[in-house]
């Protein structure tokens, strides 16, 4: 459903179930919202109520139109609740929430609910992952575990935040998202890589191996063998050695001539 579509379907039914009440309510899509289909907000400002209904693009784009009108017609009855009440409607799904919602559903044939199930479309969304390393991990049903849309560590701002630093005392880290490679180790030490365009099996210019400390029982080689307990280092070694020998006899028996008068 496209914005002029539902702008439409909000007048007419302004009209049509909230006898004109809600000319006022300002109507939006957002592409922002992606953990929950709809939500009003309102606010009393010098003895007028002012609100506005926001519908979340990501998700209404991936389910059938009716949910979209399901969504917009519940979020309507808080807007009209919230413009006849003013700040003493909570924006909650009440006695008189539900009325308006089983007359609605009555009259125009829609299912209008008091939650949304869009856990599948949110989950999609839901890219950032944290894992407590805390002992919250052996408890259902999260098992320390965290999903949000936002790279947003859970921390004091949590509306649960002290309860679980008072049982459980762990420590949030961050094991999964668009911005984590999948080779970046998730242990408490984090690891980067010290040169992003080095190639694998690269040494990091900061640490260079030294062939005399090479272990040729853990060394790795391609197509060498090591015969007599001895590596291939070792070998370059002690041939480099032998040539050096052979340079200086040739050059002790080799010697220029120098005449002199």
């Amino acid at each position: 459903m496209e914005g002029k579509e539902a702008l439409d379907l909000f007048h007419s039914y302004n009209q049509k179930y909230f006898w004109g009440k809600l000319d006022k309510v300002r109507l939006s899509w957002s592409k922002n919202m992606t953990l929950c289909a709809g939500k009003t907000t309102g606010k009393v400002r010098r003895g007028s109520s002012l609100c506005s209904i926001s519908l979340s693009e990501p998700l209404l784009s991936q389910r059938p139109r009716q949910d979209t009108i399901n969504i917009l017609l519940h979020e309507m009855i808080h807007a009209y609740l919230f413009v006849t009440e003013g700040a003493n409607h909570k924006m909650g799904h009440g006695p008189q929430f539900k009325e308006h919602m089983n007359r609605i559903n009555t009259l125009q044939g829609c299912k209008i609910t008091v939650c949304h199930n869009f856990r599948k479309e949110v989950d999609k969304f839901r890219v950032h992952v944290y894992r407590c390393d805390g002992p919250c991990i052996k408890k259902r049903p999260y098992f320390g575990v965290i999903r949000r849309a936002v790279t947003r560590p859970p921390g004091p701002t949590d509306k649960w935040w002290a309860r679980h630093s008072q049982e459980c005392g762990g420590t949030f880290r961050k094991v999964e998202g668009p911005d984590i490679s999948p080779d970046t180790p998730t242990t408490n030490k984090l690891l980067k890589a010290s040169s992003p365009a080095a190639s694998p099996g690269t040494p990091s210019p900061k640490f260079t191996p030294s062939l005399r400390k090479m272990d040729p029982s853990k060394s790795q080689s391609s197509g060498a063998t090591v015969k007599s307990g001895r590596s291939d280092g070792s070998k370059f070694i002690s041939d480099k050695s032998k040539r050096l020998s052979l340079a200086r006899r040739k050059t002790e028996v080799i010697q220029p001539i120098v005449r002199t008068t």
